[in-house]
């Protein structure tokens, strides 16, 4: 499956959606067709509501993963909406397989927990969780080569790129399933985080 382009729309004009800027249902409709070509099985579902996430009293679009790890001193406390919502307590599954793309490379899969002490966790545990999941699988795309030509300016590596911590998370969209994908949004190419060479992000094909 190509890889998704990035796109410079989004609730904030510093941001841009590393995932294709699909709705839900778009994604799992897509998500559906792709498994079906490559001969999987997929039983007839709906799509569950997709998780967000966001801080309360601010309008990013999403949580910055270093403040997930290593909160900002400041006066204002950062209080995630929701925090203590069991948002995937009607699931029976001990896990979930979380679906993570960046464009020019293959998709990674990460398994992520959903249970803690044989009981649903809650949306900030499952942040946390996710959060982890993203490290793992961009610090593991790091080390392989891209897959696919035109994407040069999206190279992963230690010297040109953003790192996880760079990333905001806005939902966890359902594919069907136990199959989920993370919905993340990474600082435009014209920002400080970016290497100077970078230029501007290519149109969305969606």
């Amino acid at each position: 499956m190509p890889s998704p382009p990035l796109t410079s729309r989004s609730p904030n004009p510093r941001l841009c959606p590393w995932s294709a800027a699909r709705s839900p249902r778009q994604t799992w409709f897509s998500f559906r067709r792709r498994m079906r070509s490559l001969g999987e099985i997929i039983p007839d579902s709906k799509p569950r509501r997709a998780v967000t996430f966001e801080w309360e009293g601010f309008s990013d679009g999403g949580v910055k993963v270093g403040n997930v790890f290593s909160p900002p001193v400041s006066k204002k406390q950062l209080v995630l909406k929701g925090g203590d919502d069991q948002v995937l307590k009607a699931l029976t599954g001990k896990s979930l397989n979380v679906h993570i793309t960046w464009p020019g490379y293959t998709p990674v899969t990460k398994r992520v927990s959903i249970v803690a002490d044989g009981k649903p966790i809650s949306r900030e545990a499952l942040l946390l969780n996710l959060c982890r999941a993203l490290k793992d699988g961009m610090e593991g795309l790091k080390r392989a080569e891209q897959s696919e030509p035109g994407y040069l300016e999206y190279t992963l590596d230690a010297r040109k790129s953003v790192t996880f911590r760079d990333v905001f998370i806005s939902e966890l969209v359902h594919c069907g399933g136990s199959d989920w994908r993370l919905q993340c949004w990474i600082p435009k190419p014209s920002s400080s985080n970016f290497h100077a060479r970078q230029q501007a992000y290519p149109s969305p094909s969606l």
